[in-house]
């Protein structure tokens, strides 16, 4: 066969293994859908063929890259859309540091051994059949192949719909794309080019700058805060400041008198990946958190909380400035860094608190290092200062420092502290993709499971998390601390892993959003609380200053649960996911759900484009309205800092 042929062949070979591994992994199934991957490997081809032709022998390198890259990002695209139902965008690129420890920890050894092997028969084949030049016949053949790749990219490019097969181009036929029918890297591509299209976001760029710099003191009518006032509770010895740049500002009917303070320590624990599904507050039959049951015994179990994000960057602000995160795929802390509000951590500190942030991971890791200082943390203690204490390998789990470790430096270091303290304690060893070697820990029978080997994983990465917990909780209870500190655990959010049963769609929704929230102080198990109400996140920050007995300036979305400024005020709850919410109002749930609600089992319904609604009463349905208004605003907000109050013209209506 002429060395020419074999080239051609090889590198069509070559182009077409992403295309089949695409379809190992379960992507593509429809018209579109092998388009989308047709597309990909002829860019493949073309772009091989060309480096043979151009570069020769040093092609072999660039092939071999190319190929075993585009396999591997192929199962990262995989692992990401499994955990948080979305592809890589060009908004990814913001992440790059933790995309490629992501890329680290989904690398197994399946694709390890597929990019040795690629790299040796492609070093191997152009070695032995490489061609100094392309015969007539073979350019005409690629001249024509040009023209097919040309159009079938033409319509890969511009199909924003689905249709059917029997006449894809008509546009009668056209319904709504679904994201798994697209190859994730022609999703990436497309996502680049498009990546201004969005008027709105444009529209709310320009906005937010012009109320940063103090050009503007009115915003259009959609952003009008009157236009979801209905979902702003009362705070109880609080006024509305009517700002309708500062929606959310309260501010205080007096003074703080700081004698009436009460200086408490205060630590929350946030728990990553944990949710309330696997815990004694769900079913204490099936628990895999023995040791936060206990805690919460002793304390204060809340049953019906929710996260606010799937994210936990994003849920930390929930649960620490009250306010929602609602940008898409990416954080707030990556994208704009500093956070202009007033948060827990900024507020104590003006009331004479120490503050303090532990987290296993490195600082830049979601720009914590900026974000969390932002937020009022004077000391953030990270991955770099547990390597001075020169940590061995065996104090590393997964995606950094384990639990147990950074549990042990936050008691040592607060239990140094003169002042009132409050600390944030951010776990990080039950972190996806969950596969940790747990390094001979001895789990509980409970534990073992025969299903899905995602979901045995997760429950393993839960049971070392209580664990951890229970280690601290010793130490914690029997240390001085114990008499002068509030403490709380929460989790950030939860996985989309389940067990092996008939879960429905809400059924998962509910699991991925509902969190265990426990909260524990001395003398608390008296307090007169409704433990059965609705709660968020959001309703954590405001909770905390009202046991403390602290007046301040706030623009908390949430309210308190207890303490002197405790309300038992419906709040509004959302679960935000990526282009798409939850709402959650006394009693009335809307779902991002197709039919989530059927009319005919007698339940009152209500449907747009958002959302599928149960509605408790016919009044929430104009509440639902309001929701977009709030998120109208909330989106906004990013682009600004989510305000300061100094900077800003103060429009009073």
């Amino acid at each position: 066969m002429h060395s020419t042929k074999k080239i051609i062949y090889f590198s069509l070979f070559l182009a077409f293994l992403p295309l089949c591994f695409a379809h190992y992994l379960g992507f593509h199934s429809d018209f579109f859908a092998i388009i989308d991957s047709l597309v990909l490997s002829l860019v493949l081809s073309a772009m091989f063929l060309l480096l043979i032709v151009t570069i020769k022998q040093k092609s072999a390198l660039f092939v071999t890259l190319i190929t075993a890259l585009t396999i591997i990002l192929l199962k990262v695209s995989e692992e990401y859309y499994i955990y948080f139902d979305s592809f890589l965008t060009y908004r990814t690129l913001y992440l790059f540091d933790e995309f490629m420890l992501s890329f680290k920890n989904f690398l197994d050894g399946f694709l390890i051994f597929s990019f040795i092997a690629i790299a040796i028969a492609t070093v191997l084949f152009m070695r032995n059949f490489l061609a100094s030049s392309m015969n007539l016949q073979y350019k005409v053949i690629y001249s024509f192949l040009a023209v097919i790749f040309s159009c079938v990219f033409f319509l890969s490019e511009f199909h924003q719909e689905r249709g059917t097969i029997l006449n894809p181009f008509q546009q009668s036929n056209f319904g709504k794309l679904y994201l798994k029918d697209e190859n994730p890297l022609m999703h990436f591509y497309r996502s680049f080019v498009n990546r201004n299209v969005d008027s709105r976001e444009a529209e709310e760029y320009l906005l937010g700058k012009a109320i940063k710099t103090g050009k503007v003191d009115t915003i259009p009518d959609k952003y009008d805060f009157k236009k979801f006032s209905g979902l702003l509770p009362n705070y109880k010895n609080y006024r509305h400041s009517l700002s309708t740049l500062e929606p959310f500002k309260f501010v205080p009917n007096e003074t703080s008198n700081e004698k009436s303070e009460l200086k408490k320590n205060v630590i929350i624990i946030v728990m990553e990946s944990i949710r309330d599904f696997e815990t004694g507050n769900f079913d204490p039959a099936t628990s895999l958190t023995p040791n936060l049951d206990k805690i919460a015994k002793l304390g204060l179990s809340f049953k019906n909380v929710f996260a606010t994000s799937r994210y936990t960057v994003k849920s930390e602000q929930a649960i620490l400035c009250g306010l929602i995160d609602y940008n898409k795929e990416i954080s707030y802390s990556t994208l704009y860094g500093e956070f202009n509000g007033e948060c827990l951590p900024k507020i104590l500190n003006e009331h004479g608190f120490q503050s303090y942030f532990f987290h296993g991971n490195d600082k830049e890791f979601y720009n914590r290092g900026v974000y969390h200082k932002s937020l009022g943390f004077k000391n953030i203690i990270a991955k770099e200062d547990f390597n001075k204490d020169n940590i061995s390998e065996s104090d590393v789990i997964g995606w950094g420092v384990k639990d147990t470790v950074v549990f042990d430096k936050a008691l040592q270091l607060l239990s140094e502290q003169q002042q009132p303290f409050f600390a944030e304690i951010l776990t990080v060893t039950n972190h996806q993709p969950f596969d940790w070697d747990y390094q001979g820990f001895k789990f509980d029978a409970n534990v073992e499971y025969e299903g899905e080997d995602r979901y045995k994983n997760y429950r393993k990465g839960i049971s070392y998390s209580d664990f951890a917990l229970g280690e601290f909780w010793k130490k914690f209870i029997n240390s001085p601390l114990a008499k002068d500190t509030i403490l709380v655990i929460t989790g950030d959010h939860g996985v989309p892993y389940f067990p092996d049963t008939n879960l429905s769609a809400e059924e998962k929704f509910e699991i991925l959003f509902r969190t265990p929230l426990v909260v524990y102080s001395e003398g608390l198990q008296g307090v007169d609380v409704n433990l059965l109400q609705e709660y968020s996140h959001l309703d954590i920050a405001p909770t905390i200053l009202s046991m403390l007995a602290i007046k301040s300036e706030v623009a908390f979305i949430g309210r308190p649960i207890m303490g002197v400024d405790k309300t038992e005020a419906i709040r509004p709850i959302f679960n935000i996911d990526f282009d798409n919410y939850a709402f959650r109002y006394g009693g009335t749930t809307c779902l991002p759900i197709v039919n989530y609600c059927d009319s005919s089992s007698g339940v009152s319904c209500f449907h747009d484009e958002r959302f599928s609604c149960k509605l408790s009463h016919p009044k929430h349905q104009d509440l639902i309205e309001q929701s977009n208004y709030m998120m109208n605003f909330i989106s906004l907000s990013k682009n600004t800092g989510y305000f300061k109050t100094s900077n800003l013209k103060n429009n009073v209506n």
